[in-house]
């Protein structure tokens, strides 16, 4: 195989299983490049200091290595929960046969793109994409869920309470609708892929008299189960600012409030 620059690195990899990581057709390393400046960075875990490790993807092809870098970095947005602008897409990655160890240290406008992405939990969305990549079904919704997250990003630190402040949330532009209907759609089509939608039709409703359909709401719960997820688990659900229209219309079922719930932070 060949090997590749990622441009990922690593520097919490002392709490994860050692590598090579062997995905289907493909495996990743961390490694030592003094020439690149992520070798400058480096973190300080329990007194000692581990410095910054490339994620060297092992590949038969430049175009493979590129999808597994892709499904590393989409991996990384579906463990974080968000796309931010601090992440960008995609990093081309570099073949190692380009790159002369005893060159000058690389240096940002030597190569397309950002130099490198470093954070922690790299090596978790290694893992995710390792298993993922022996399942098309994971890869498809890995993959929907980052475009779901570009078509209409949401930052967790501006949803959080201490730093939440009232915003206008319902827009009446055709652009915001369109993008905000299109996230939810792809979102949704994630649980699709993993089996774990509500399967109901106007034949078989999931609500018969404002009440869950027996048939289809066991259905779903024993999906879930199978699936490892703890359905007696209560779930946060993010109401903020004064009521919608619709959201007045078809009230929510709370089942408490949250703890930090409070003024128009109404958590529940």
């Amino acid at each position: 195989m060949n090997q590749y620059y990622s441009r990922l690195v690593t520097t919490d990899y002392s709490y994860y299983p050692f590598p090579p990581y062997k995905g289907h057709g493909w495996n990743l390393t961390f490694e030592d490049y003094p020439q690149f400046e992520s070798s400058k960075t480096s973190a300080i875990i329990n007194g000692k200091e581990y410095p910054g490790k490339t994620v060297i993807i092992h590949a038969t092809s430049t175009d493979r290595a590129q999808y597994v870098s892709d499904l590393v970095f989409a991996s990384f947005i579906l463990w974080r929960g968000e796309q931010t602008p601090f992440f960008p897409l995609r990093t081309q990655v570099i073949p190692l046969d380009y790159i002369n160890p005893k060159a000058t240290p690389i240096k940002n406008g030597d190569i397309k793109g950002p130099l490198f992405i470093g954070s922690m939990k790299i090596p978790t969305a290694c893992l995710i994409a390792r298993k993922a990549s022996y399942r098309r079904f994971y890869q498809n919704a890995i993959f929907k869920y980052l475009l779901s997250q570009e078509i209409f990003p949401t930052s967790q630190f501006e949803l959080d309470p201490p730093h939440w402040y009232p915003s206008k949330y319902v827009f009446d532009f055709p652009d915001h609708h369109s993008r905000c209907a299109y996230a939810i759609v792809i979102a949704y089509s994630v649980l699709e892929e993993i089996s774990l939608e509500i399967r109901a039709s106007r034949d078989r409703p999931s609500f018969i008299n404002g009440q869950w359909n027996p048939d289809v709401r066991l259905d779903l719960e024993e999906r879930l189960k199978t699936a490892g997820i703890d359905i007696t688990e209560p779930i946060p659900w993010l109401f903020r600012d004064t009521p919608t229209r619709i959201e007045r219309l078809k009230p929510p079922r709370a089942l408490m409030k949250s703890e930090w719930s409070g003024g128009r932070v109404r958590e529940s």
